[in-house]
């Protein structure tokens, strides 16, 4: 009899337990009780994605995120675990200078790597395996070059400084600079330019012997003409009058235009006249110093 009763309870209690089940399963769903499993499944693999345009009349650009590895002094970029942007060759060379058609110019500009690559040496038929990142950045690279007609300032402003606007601005001084050909008096020479596009100093790229780690990275600089914007081409909408608003605000300029002059005042308008030959000659001959 003692043994018939525990049966007939432990019976009871177990259809109880089934009656509740679906309670249970409600209150767990509600609650969001579920049991973190997250930290045992193993983390998704990484994908970087590389793209390039090499169909711009200004300039070639490659842009690249996930895990992307740079290495100053090699000029190399590294994009780590990457769907190849040409399946018959991994390697994309470009020199970061916004005048590519003449030929001569883009000689003084070093050339810069991308390799994607797997993550370790044998994989995928590759030999080559990536380097340890040294530092790691949480924004993203722009590379660009302070070399090529660097000494002329309608070339610094329509090759350089307009291109960098149009590719780092949109980042909001959250953006890391790195420059090849790294020229120091430039960079003192743009400094409140620099700075007001990237809130970290310009990274001398040629002398760099670490691995530096960015989540994305920009190889060239956006252009669209010679000394100008066009709008339709930007991304963020940018015109030459929000170019000169930022260079306004770059160096603290007060007023936003020039103050009228009228007949009245009996004040006459300055004209200043800029001869280019001397400069241009200058240029020709560092170029050909260059070269030999």
């Amino acid at each position: 009899m003692r043994g018939r009763h525990k049966s007939k309870k432990h019976g009871g209690g177990a259809a109880a337990l089934w009656l509740l089940l679906p309670l249970l399963v409600l209150i767990v769903l509600k609650t969001n009780l579920l049991p973190q499993v997250a930290h045992y499944v193993a983390a998704p693999i990484l994908r970087s994605k590389l793209s390039c345009n090499f169909s711009n009349h200004q300039s070639n650009t490659c842009t690249m995120e996930g895990d992307v590895r740079i290495h100053g002094k090699s000029a190399t970029v590294y994009v780590v675990k990457a769907s190849t942007y040409m399946p018959e060759n991994s390697t994309i060379k470009l020199r970061p200078y916004a005048r590519k058609w003449e030929d001569q110019v883009m000689q003084l500009v070093r050339e810069v790597t991308m390799r994607s690559i797997p993550p370790a040496a044998g994989a995928d038929g590759d030999d080559v395996t990536p380097p340890e990142c040294s530092v790691r950045h949480d924004v993203p690279a722009v590379v660009f070059s302070t070399g090529g007609y660097n000494r002329n300032f309608f070339h610094v402003m329509t090759d350089v400084i307009i291109p960098l606007y149009l590719t780092a601005r949109e980042y909001d001084g959250r953006v890391q600079l790195l420059a090849t050909d790294y020229e120091p008096k430039w960079i003192a020479k743009y400094k409140f330019i620099l700075a007001a596009l990237s809130a970290y100093p310009v990274i001398d790229m040629d002398s760099e012997d670490t691995v530096r780690c960015f989540p994305s990275a920009h190889v060239g600089l956006e252009s669209h003409k010679e000394l100008g914007i066009i709008p339709g081409l930007s991304h963020n909408g940018y015109t030459m009058v929000t170019f000169r608003e930022f260079i306004r605000s770059a160096y603290s300029l007060q007023r936003p235009r020039v103050a009228p002059v009228s007949r009245s005042s009996g004040r006459k308008p300055r004209l200043v006249l800029i001869l280019r030959r001397l400069e241009a000659a200058e240029e020709r001959s560092r170029g050909h110093r260059r070269r030999h």
